[in-house]
């Protein structure tokens, strides 16, 4: 059973220049509990055994750690938020401790000949997603890599004998005013909404539903049962037997039927357009899924999901305001393709999906930052740097002369006088063919 332990959020005062993360240590039992070899049950970690490096959690977010204190024996939870670990990363990098690095929080064990060759903080909502051999690591966790030139103390993190790191410095603690107990059914209830969509079940579709399932399946098998993918004969056989639906199959049934409209003849019985939206439920069944997301407060979600798309595994959050970005990642899931040209294509919908943000964020607010235009253009100059990768392996040419018009409007936001702006390099030049 949960203790009930108070618990407290632990962070830097960037203002303050005795809180500070100084070193972070190579441990036995890393406190967050996080270990080199235990993120992924299918992938266990990876040692770079040619350039003897190793890669782990520094911080792992919103994660509770267990702590006593030796002189009042209080015992007591605390969590590193993703916003106190950004603070953390930026006062790290502006002391230049990448380097600092000891044994079991020693001070008198410092490594010698490690360095930090790679500092990466999870941020799910700009596209910086987890690798996947750490892909059950929370959102706003930090993971390093080191390359350690000292072979015993490589060995050693290899053999087992190190299992993870743990930072160490001089904190804040906040109190929170809640217990463990309330923090444990507080994130119970976000992952139980997480999957709502496939746990919550409907079954009150209409008669005319279920008669045009039933329907479809008759006039398929008349037809040699050749209409249709393997899904959608299965929607039809739980549509005819009133089975119930999750709302994650109410939204496919919507999808599908609002795209597949258009092929539906109800003159025509013999058409497997015809008989395919049948099977999906028929207008009646658009109808009635239509209805049920309004209901449930999902319809407008659903909008926007429609208009946005997976690529490669990456889910894009805000193609919705450029259709030309949603017809290019389409097409190009669509073709047969190694991984590596794959995960070009996913990082160039990462790039795009980035950009959309920034603009959406500015429009919100009706002003554009140098920052942010200056990220967005370096978002832009990537993807077609990418974009020219992946046309020379297919052999084919992708216009992305959209995108410019993305930076355009953010530019139109821009405070400052753009005259004397210096723009980054790319995009200089392209102003100038511009004006010209």
């Amino acid at each position: 059973m949960m203790r009930e332990l108070p618990v407290y959020e632990i962070m830097i005062d960037l203002n303050d220049p005795d809180t500070t993360v100084s070193f972070n240590s190579i441990v036995v039992h890393p406190a967050h509990e996080k270990l080199f070899d235990t993120f992924s049950k299918q992938r266990k970690y990876q040692f770079n055994d040619d350039e003897q490096i190793i890669t782990g959690i520094a911080i792992s977010a919103d994660t509770p750690i267990y702590r006593r204190e030796d002189d009042t024996n209080e015992e007591y939870y605390v969590v590193f938020t993703p916003s106190a670990i950004k603070d953390i990363v930026f006062d790290y990098a502006r002391r230049n401790n990448f380097n600092n690095v000891n044994l079991e929080h020693d001070e008198t064990r410092v490594v010698e000949g490690i360095y930090m060759v790679m500092s990466y903080v999870i941020d799910n909502e700009k596209g910086f997603t987890a690798p996947e051999r750490f892909k059950d690591a929370t959102n706003g966790s930090w993971l390093v890599s080191y390359k350690v030139t000292d072979k015993e103390v490589y060995e050693s993190a290899k053999n087992g004998v190190f299992k993870g790191f743990s930072i160490e410095g001089v904190f804040n603690l906040i109190e929170t005013g809640s217990t463990m107990e309330e923090e444990f059914m507080g994130q119970l209830y976000t992952e139980l909404k997480k999957v709502s969509e496939y746990i919550i079940f409907f079954n009150d579709y209409p008669d005319a539903v279920v008669n045009n399932a039933k329907r479809g399946i008759e006039l398929n098998e008349k037809n040699g049962n050749k209409c249709a993918t393997q899904t959608g004969k299965v929607r039809a056989r739980q549509l005819a037997q009133r089975k119930n639906l999750s709302l994650s199959t109410i939204k496919r049934m919507y999808s599908y039927l609002s795209r597949a409209e258009e092929y539906y003849n109800p003159d025509d019985n013999s058409a497997c357009g015809t008989i395919s939206y049948l099977l999906w439920g028929g207008l009646a069944g658009k109808r009635w899924a239509e209805s049920k997301l309004k209901q449930l407060g999902q319809f407008s979600a659903m909008e926007i999901d429609e208009q946005n798309v997976n690529v490669f595994g990456y889910h894009t959050r805000y193609f919705e305001i450029c259709p030309g970005a949603q017809s290019l990642f389409r097409h190009l899931t669509t073709m047969e393709i190694d991984d590596d040209t794959k995960g070009m294509i996913r990082s160039a919908a990462q790039a795009a999906d980035n950009v959309f943000r920034i603009e959406s964020e500015v429009l919100q607010k009706k002003q554009a930052t140098k920052h942010e235009y200056e990220e967005a253009v370096i978002l832009v100059d990537d993807m077609e740097d990418i974009m020219e990768q992946v046309d020379q392996i297919v052999n084919m040419d992708h216009d992305i002369s959209f995108m410019e018009n993305h930076i355009d409007k953010i530019e139109k936001y821009l405070n400052e006088e753009l005259s004397s702006y210096d723009y980054p390099s790319k995009r200089k030049n392209k102003k100038k063919k511009k004006r010209d």
